[in-house]
């Protein structure tokens, strides 16, 4: 059987650190960018596929990252192809997690005419940015990269240009632009749509300064689904997003929930187990007749006179639940009508121990209920 391999990648990150962190807000928080979190994916998968094109897929956002001026230790985890990252804050927490391959696609060029004919409709960046800040993304002049955008039904084209070398794989702000150009082909303007998972990320080469973002719709149930090519001027391809899942939300929702779904599975039960003898010790205060109603069960009143137990001594136990008035009238020995939880509280409590090892050894149920006298010596009535 082959071994799996982990390989730990750990960085410090903050709102200034990289700097253009702090210009990607969303409600007013400084959110780490799922294009960032794809960066360093990439960056991991390049250890173990140095070239060629390479895809992360099944990508899913659990949690968001949160950025503060104190700085925050995260760790990406690689598994073999398995991708998490995580975060330290009162310990560490998981927040994507992801499955990285290389891939031998060879995807066809992209004819920008043909969409550009597609998309009549001229949005100017200025305002397309500006509405984006009124339902709650704030992206400053570092993530201000969209010079052109043009808008269809359900789809919308922009052109990006990045200001400065990168030494990224592929560069979290123009990965961000080309994300921002969804924006322009959504259908309510005033919704609010987070991105929290795709189906697949493939990059096929190195980006340029200048790239193309084609924006594509598909409506699966009533989630909201979007395509994207990224590409140079002349159609050459250089990356393709597959299935980008968008959650809808509003400004009146904490923002933390945006990026949760409930999902139900389902999931076979336990085999149903045959209820057991439950053997309750009363008392002259009434918390036996209390217990006795609460769990469904009856309490038998037999007084008799009181004898007194140690606790501790299990034989002394032993001997007066196998009496004929206890053991025999439950059918059973002690070890099969014993406790599965105890200490048995009477009165002392078990301080040494040993009824938990006598409780271990029995079939059925026994539980003592404490009259309130918790002096070694208390009496218990039998019965």
């Amino acid at each position: 059987m082959a071994r799996s391999s982990t390989v730990h990648f750990e960085n410090r990150i903050s709102e200034q650190s990289p700097a253009f962190l702090a210009e990607h807000q969303v409600s007013g928080q400084v959110i780490f960018p799922i294009a960032a979190f794809v960066e360093m994916a990439i960056a991991a998968g390049r250890d173990r596929v140095p070239t060629g094109a390479i895809s992360l897929s099944d990508f899913k956002i659990q949690q968001p990252i949160v950025l503060s001026t104190n700085e925050t230790p995260v760790q990406l985890v690689r598994t073999d192809d398995r991708v998490e990252i995580f975060s330290q804050k009162d310990g560490w927490n998981r927040h994507a997690i992801g499955t990285l391959n290389a891939t031998d696609d060879r995807p066809d060029s992209i004819d920008l005419a043909a969409i550009r004919a597609n998309c009549p409709r001229s949005i100017d960046p200025a305002i397309y940015y500006q509405e984006a800040r009124s339902i709650g993304f704030d992206y400053g002049a570092s993530f201000q990269m969209l010079r052109q955008i043009w808008q269809g039904d359900g789809q919308a084209i922009g052109e990006i240009h990045l200001s400065e070398s990168s030494p990224y794989h592929f560069h979290p702000i123009a990965l961000d632009a080309a994300l921002q150009v969804v924006g322009a082909a959504l259908p309510d303007a005033d919704a609010t749509y987070l991105p929290v998972g795709f189906d697949r990320f493939t990059l096929h080469r190195p980006p340029i300064d200048r790239l193309w973002s084609v924006v594509k719709l598909r409506t699966v149930s009533d989630r909201v689904i979007a395509d994207l090519q990224i590409c140079t001027e002349t159609g050459e391809r250089i990356a393709t997003l597959d299935g980008l899942h968008l959650q809808k939300t509003n400004q009146q929702s904490n923002w933390q929930d945006w990026l949760y779904e409930v999902e139900w599975r389902s999931i076979d039960l336990p085999p149903q187990s045959e209820p057991t003898p439950l053997l309750i010790f009363g008392d002259r205060q009434g918390f036996g007749q209390a217990f006795a109603q609460a769990t469904g069960g009856m309490l038998v009143d037999a007084p008799q006179r009181d004898r007194p137990l140690d606790p501790p001594l299990v034989g002394d136990f032993e001997d007066w639940l196998g009496s004929p008035s206890i053991g025999g009238g439950l059918g059973g020995s002690p070890s099969q009508i014993g406790a599965n939880r105890l200490p048995v509280e009477l009165g002392c409590g078990d301080r040494s121990g040993r009824l938990r090892e006598f409780a271990a050894s029995g079939a059925g149920g026994t539980f003592g209920l404490d009259a309130g006298d918790r002096d070694a010596g208390s009496r218990v009535d039998r019965g």
